[in-house]
This record gives structure tokens, sequence and C-alpha cells, in this order.
């Protein structure tokens, strides 16, 4: 079973935003936007989201991504996806 403190792990450890590898334990996730206060580009973003699906093996689709705003909405989404395969 795929737990959000393992995803939430998974995006803290990838090297794309200096802030969220230096601080994994840290930040709460509820509190980031993924765009706004995290500044991800697009690219950035879709970079976080091919790392996931590779990780967990699952494809999120390219509508679900754009609705998707926060770290803790990435968490749960991809968290329900995984445990759904299982």
């Amino acid at each position: 079973m795929v737990t959000r403190q393992q995803v939430s792990r998974d995006i803290a450890l990838m090297e794309l935003t200096p802030g969220l590898k230096q601080t994994p334990r840290r930040y709460d996730p509820r509190y980031y936007n993924l765009q706004g206060e995290l500044g991800l580009t697009h690219q950035e973003l879709r970079g976080i989201v091919v790392g996931l699906e590779n990780k967990y093996r699952l494809t999120i689709p390219p509508e679900k991504i754009e609705s998707i705003s926060t770290v803790d909405n990435l968490i749960e989404y991809v968290v329900r996806m995984a445990n759904q395969r299982i």
C-alpha cells in the first residue's frame, strides 16, 4: 500500500525545487501551491509528475495535472491512484 508519507518524501527529494529538497520533513504540503508559492514552471511540474508516474507505475492525464493546484492535492491523487492498482 502506498502512503501519503511515501509520496510526500518522493516529491520532497526531487531536485527540481530547492526548498523541497532541503526540508523534506518540515514542509506542510497543504499550504504550498505548486505554481504559486513554489514557483514551479509547467515544465518543472511535468517533471515531478513524470517522476511520480514512473515510480508508481501510473498515468496522470494532462487535464488532471491542470486541476491539481497544491502539493497536497498531488499527493492525495497519487496515493489514491496507486492504491487502486493494488
